[in-house]
């Protein structure tokens, strides 16, 4: 399969030849390690271009500069991500975050790399809540509470000790109240996702966090907040598909948390795959219902289809994977053996 990346705008080198995905990643990379934030604000731009082309290349290629991105920068996007408040003045702290929470929430497509992410989670985590707290910009606050969540699809049970040491309960009470007078797109998924993080860590939490989640004033509040919904929903035409999924996501959490043979069964059917799946099916990731994962050789790109056998991973970084023994081979010597990121190194930051 051609590897060039024809579906990043097309755009060229100096030399006139068209970039490959490598090239368009590693060019990312630079802007990571150089701190250009307007360029990174570009390549988001470019990548929502990619995502929602008519031309299915442009697609094919948004999924494999994302997976190819995860493969060879994680640990630097954690690094920068939680260096960024020293790295900017103050006045850009919250602009600059922003724009490196939006593609940190894009590289999230899976569990490989979200599993690499959880690496860091302890110097992670605060960077979320800070970008959760913050006044500024509501739109920070939205694309945070995504990353948390998908976060917490693959880190579970671990995860949500650490949310309710850092009582994310007040935050979904506090979001829901700033956002609750106005009922529209952002808000409702906002809102949305608050619900979906308590339903989740009602699932995965022990009985004490679902006793703790079940007399919350956040709880109450999603309650309020579903009467005024549903009031809408009957006197009005507006039907949004986060409405729905919000009252879906109190009645599940009210069910969780006063039956815990319901817990127990969701929790020991959950698949982070699964429901990594479901999560970008609903943040409109039409072709994600098929598995959007590439042979990382440059020269092969083969697109996983039913029917195949798994594709390997590198046994050193967990998130390159190989379509055969040949591609894993050809890769290894071509250019992988200096780019793989091996282990998580924390001392990066």
């Amino acid at each position: 399969m051609d590897s060039k990346a024809k579906g990043v705008k097309g755009e060229q080198s100096e030399t006139g030849s068209v970039r490959t995905i490598e090239d368009f990643v590693m060019s990312i990379v630079k802007n990571l390690k150089d701190l250009e934030y307007q360029s990174l604000l570009d390549v988001h731009e470019t990548l929502q271009k990619m995502k929602h082309s008519m031309k299915s290349k442009h697609e094919l290629n948004y999924w494999k500069v994302l997976q190819c991105l995860g493969e060879l920068s994680v640990d630097r996007f954690v690094r920068t991500l939680v260096l960024n408040e020293k790295a900017s003045c103050k006045c850009h702290t919250y602009s600059n975050l922003y724009c490196l929470v939006q593609l940190f929430v894009q590289m999230q497509v899976n569990v490989a790399v979200i599993k690499r992410q959880l690496a860091y989670k302890r110097q992670l985590i605060p960077v979320f809540f800070k970008a959760l707290r913050q006044k500024e910009d509501p739109a920070l606050s939205r694309e945070s509470l995504i990353g948390m969540y998908r976060l917490l699809i693959v880190g579970r049970s671990e995860l949500v000790e650490i949310y309710m040491d850092n009582k994310l309960l007040m935050d979904f009470q506090a979001q829901i109240k700033s956002r609750s007078a106005t009922i529209g797109t952002y808000p409702l998924q906002a809102i949305f996702y608050c619900s979906e993080l308590m339903h989740t860590m009602a699932i995965h939490g022990t009985p004490k966090t679902r006793r703790i989640i079940k007399n919350s004033p956040a709880l109450r509040v999603v309650k309020d907040y579903c009467k005024k919904l549903k009031k809408e929903l009957d006197i009005t035409n507006l039907e949004l598909p986060d409405m729905y999924r919000i009252l879906d996501n109190y009645e599940f959490v009210n069910d969780i948390v006063t039956d815990e043979c319901v817990a127990e069964e969701l929790a020991m059917n959950w698949k982070p795959k699964e429901k990594l799946k479901e999560e970008l099916l609903e943040d409109d990731f039409e072709y994600i219902a098929k598995d959007m994962i590439f042979c990382s050789s440059p020269a092969c790109r083969k697109q996983f289809v039913d029917g195949m056998e798994h594709f390997r991973y590198c046994g050193a970084c967990r998130l390159s994977r190989y379509c055969s023994e040949a591609c894993q081979k050809d890769h290894w010597r071509k250019s992988h053996k200096t780019s793989c990121l091996q282990n998580p190194q924390e001392e990066l930051l």
